[in-house]
């Protein structure tokens, strides 16, 4: 062969590989994804073989979109078990939540599974950070990290669900203060103890993190807005957690259960509809939304409002879609969703289709003996969706912290 016809034969396989390489890129778009693109998409039923594969962090409130997996079928194996750690959770594996018999998932993104350690590692952050800023730094020396909740018994549930991580074990507890009650001689606070605020203060935290829990029923009833903007004008906590629902749809819910009716999402009857307005009318748009908002924004207080979580008693969509509504228009009030979390277990992880934060129970031993009759009566261990409201809210409070202070 002469160099001549060499040369034509070299170009040829050029131009076919040529030819070949952009035929396959201009397919690949139309291509299905592959196992790993399925996968960091959160998608259902999609693995792939890589230990050191980082979901991002979840930004704020992403967190709570996502679905709930049996235990057994992300832990098949040490190095499944590892790759599901390290793609869906930073700073930190699944921890206690792999206790349980589900575990949340949030879709495309990863979250910090909080403990009592790390949750003074994000105090200790926050601190450091408002002692550099002159203007906050006198305050934030003489006033622990306060979160303020105000709401009904389904938001102590959330409360008694920190203090479980703050005392000892998600699973197993103990479980004894001052607002969740302790040794079945103090109840959990409730109504004959509404519109007063109860604090528990772990003692083994620096800087101290203060969790105040008021038992409030409606935004009118014993004057609610104006506890609220005490709490904000005068006490200045930095976060403040709401939450109404339970009480303004009572009488209604007891209705239906006499006729052994559950409720749906959205209103059914006209009566809820009355309910759903009466919870977005002039009154609460101005006092709550507004006005709190405004002294929330001036001091520097964040507002959150818990949004209802599935049940038996009341649609949480009913209860909270105009409110919500009002919410959005004012840029210092933060919705944080329940609903998400609990539309698929909230009939195996209430005890009475309301609440889920175990009822008077405190002890370790009582713990496993409550888990024991769980699994005997056939349902999964109670506490995985109190649990993981309970990490939902440390996620949006400590968010600051997460993601400029924690890594993968």
């Amino acid at each position: 062969m002469n160099r001549v016809s060499f040369a034509k034969h070299i170009l040829a396989i050029r131009l076919f590989l040529g030819w070949f390489v952009l035929s396959q890129a201009v397919r690949q778009p139309h291509s299905p994804p592959s196992q790993r693109q399925r996968y960091l998409r959160g998608e259902d039923g999609a693995s792939f073989n890589s230990v050191n594969a980082h979901l991002p962090k979840c930004k704020l409130y992403e967190d709570t979109v996502g679905s709930w997996k049996k235990i057994s079928a992300v832990n098949t194996s040490a190095m499944a078990l590892r790759e599901f750690e390290t793609a869906h959770f930073f700073h930190g594996g699944a921890g206690h939540a792999l206790e349980f018999d589900s575990i949340w998932v949030p879709n495309g993104c990863s979250y910090h599974r909080f403990t009592n350690e790390t949750i003074k590692k994000c105090l200790d952050y926050d601190y450091a950070k408002r002692q550099a800023d002159p203007k906050l730094a006198k305050e934030t020396k003489a006033k622990p990290f306060e979160i303020v909740f105000m709401g009904d018994s389904a938001l102590r549930g959330i409360v008694c669900g920190i203090s479980r991580i703050l005392q000892g074990d998600e699973v197993y507890g103990p479980l004894g203060n001052v607002i969740c009650g302790y040794n079945e001689v103090m109840h959990p606070i409730s109504t004959s103890l509404a519109g007063h605020p109860y604090t528990f203060q772990s003692s083994t935290l620096t800087p101290h993190l203060d969790l105040t829990f008021t038992y409030v029923t409606t935004f009118e009833r014993n004057h609610f807005d104006w506890k609220l903007e005490w709490e904000v004008e005068d006490e200045r906590p930095r976060v403040l957690v709401m939450n109404t629902g339970a009480w303004d749809f009572d009488d209604i819910a007891r209705e239906m259960n006499s006729r052994g009716v559950v409720a749906e999402d959205r209103c059914q009857w006209a009566n809820q509809t009355a309910v759903a307005e009466h919870r977005a009318d002039d009154f609460v748009n101005h006092t709550v939304v507004h006005e709190l908002g405004d002294i929330g924004a001036r001091h520097g207080v964040r507002l959150i409002y818990r949004n209802n979580h599935h049940n038996c008693r009341f649609g949480p969509t009913c209860a909270d879609e105009r409110l919500e509504a009002l919410m959005a228009k004012h840029s210092q009030w933060e919705v944080w969703d329940n609903k998400g979390i609990t539309k698929d277990v909230w009939v195996n992880q209430t005890w009475d289709g309301f609440h889920f934060d175990r009822h008077r129970v405190y002890s370790v031993e009582h713990h496993k003996m409550n888990i024991e009759q769980w699994h005997a009566s056939g349902r999964e261990a109670p506490g995985a969706m109190e649990m993981q409201l309970a990490q939902s809210l440390l996620n949006a409070v400590f968010h600051d912290c997460l993601e400029n202070h924690f890594h993968h």
